[in-house]
């Protein structure tokens, strides 16, 4: 028998642990593009369509609704080392598999995964209030004055312009460059901005005269894969109905609507899990932050981090770990927003009240302060819908014959370019009623975009507004929404920054650091 050399053990041997990796990657692929999850997620948003409805008509702070959440999605393994799965599902997808919005989806939520798109500024901006009877070249009229406006503030190139305020129709209203833009190349190739809906997609139930039938719907893509980027993202911001849950798939967008809930201005996220965590390890490991937390997990692993952290170096690299897992771990614990998830998440607890849209319903000693805000900076426009037959737009009105307002909170938008809205009249007064989505435990997986921006009083408050701190450690502390957008007071325009930008944007020493904002990194 002859004998094995030693470098033919190591051939043999890495040659079966790429052979697994191969495996795993391959079995990984196949799993994160099936879409099995597809009964589970709308169980789960019809449970949460009938909580609000129910919560909305018991109409008692005191006593929230309370369910569990979930929209799973297989994620491909081996992210930590093979960084271009995440990369390659969102730019084939648009947008996670599920993304559940009230309305239209907050226009700067999104940048937690569309970092990984190669995308220019895009402007989200509705059209204006007063303009019903509008028609194409009103529209085409108006979009050219924002891209002028935009482009007179430095805003160059803009890869497309969405309107969000006119609801899914037999037009979508989308304005983008050539493609050739990701190459350097900004000219216009004067598309129509009234796509023809066939191209995307069409209401599956309709009325006699073929409008979009109300209630129930789904607005169906005809080929949604043949969609490009700019386009698969875009359609979330154009909203799904008047005071509606959204579900946007694969397949198509998906309304739910809130009867009982028509008086609401809108529905708030208020999540804080910072006093769920015992323990900084499990912080750690959800996290995923390399070096001195890659040390201490191994030594807790093996149950000895403790005696570890006796020992000179080693002690106070775990102690090191320890410290960066408590400070980030309150940091990203923490969020406020319009109402949105997207898969994969689960949420054990989920609260939801209808209350007063200026207090948050939910208090942690030394953290939230009893009067803290959800959100302080609101923009209102009218909602419209486009008129098959007159061509025109008309505003959307509820039962009482009221045109329909959408509320978006802009607080956490930057503003580098304009400041954003604060007069008291950009404000919810004490009188407006909102419904609000309380999360108080640690969230599982990605669920929405990271967005601290807003101080929550106390210590925490003095640690992320003291300007020594923020010089030091600004990294840790940036958020990457305010970072990576931008508000345009003269159209209501938010600009969302190229994506490429946003991607390095908040980098440092450590790469891991970065990873804890964007979507499928490993969690």
């Amino acid at each position: 028998m002859a004998e094995v050399t030693t470098p033919e053990v190591i051939f043999t041997t890495t040659s079966l642990v790429f052979l697994l990796i191969g495996i795993v990657l391959l079995i990984s692929i196949v799993m994160a593009v099936a879409n099995p999850y597809n009964q589970i997620a709308f169980a789960n948003v019809e449970k949460l369509r009938s909580s609000m409805n129910h919560a909305c008509l018991n109409n008692d702070p005191l006593n929230p609704v309370t369910i569990s959440f979930s929209l799973p999605q297989n994620k491909p393994s081996l992210t930590a080392i093979f960084t271009v799965m995440p990369i390659w599902l969102i730019n084939t997808n648009g947008d996670p598999n599920y993304v559940v919005y009230y309305e239209a989806f907050p226009q700067s939520d999104a940048v937690g995964w569309e970092v990984y798109q190669n995308m220019h500024n895009r402007l989200i901006v509705p059209y204006p209030a007063g303009r019903e009877g509008d028609n194409y070249q009103d529209v085409k009229d108006f979009i050219k004055e924002v891209r002028d406006t935009a482009e007179g503030k430095g805003i160059d190139p803009i890869t497309g312009v969405v309107i969000n305020n006119i609801i899914l129709s037999n037009k979508i209203y989308l304005d983008q460059e050539d493609e050739r833009t990701s190459l350097g190349t900004t000219a216009d190739i004067g598309q129509d901005i009234l796509k023809d809906v066939g191209e995307y997609g069409d209401w599956e139930k309709k009325d006699h005269d073929e409008t979009p039938s109300q209630g129930d719907n789904v607005f169906s893509f005809t080929n949604y894969m043949s969609l490009n980027t700019f386009e698969k993202s875009a359609i979330k911001y154009i909203p799904c109905g008047a005071q509606s849950l959204c579900l946007k798939t694969r397949d198509g967008v998906h309304r739910f609507p809130l009867r009982n809930c028509d008086d609401i201005k809108a529905v708030q996220l208020v999540y804080n899990g910072v006093g769920d965590v015992n323990y900084q390890t499990q912080v750690a490991e959800s996290l995923g932050i390399g070096g001195g937390v890659t040390v201490g997990k191994f030594l807790s692993g093996l149950g000895i981090k403790g005696w570890f952290k006796r020992v000179p170096y080693i002690g106070a690299t775990v102690l090191l770990y320890d410290l960066i897992a408590n400070v980030l771990e309150r940091h990203i614990s923490f969020k406020v927003s319009n109402f949105d998830v997207v898969s994969p998440c689960s949420i054990n607890e989920m609260k939801i009240t209808k209350a007063s849209c200026t207090q948050a319903q939910q208090s942690i000693d030394g953290y939230i302060d009893a009067s803290y805000t959800p959100c302080t900076n609101v923009v209102k426009y009218p909602l419209y819908e486009y008129d098959t037959k007159s061509e025109k737009l008309i505003a959307v009105r509820d039962s009482k014959g009221k045109e329909v307002e959408h509320y978006v909170c802009v607080e956490s938008v930057g503003n580098e370019i304009d400041d954003i809205p604060g007069s008291a009249a950009d404000k919810f007064s004490s009188q407006d009623v909102c419904l609000q989505v309380s999360i108080t435990e640690l969230k599982d997986d990605y669920c929405w975009t990271p967005n601290p921006y807003k101080n929550a009083g106390g210590f925490w408050e003095w640690v992320t507004t003291t300007d020594a701190i923020r010089g030091a450690f600004g990294i840790f502390f940036e958020s990457p929404v305010p970072l990576n957008s931008g508000y345009i007071a003269d159209t209501q325009t938010v600009v969302l920054g190229p994506t490429d930008v946003a991607l390095e944007k908040g980098k440092g020493l450590l790469d891991a650091f970065d990873r804890k904002w964007w979507w499928g990194w490993p969690g």
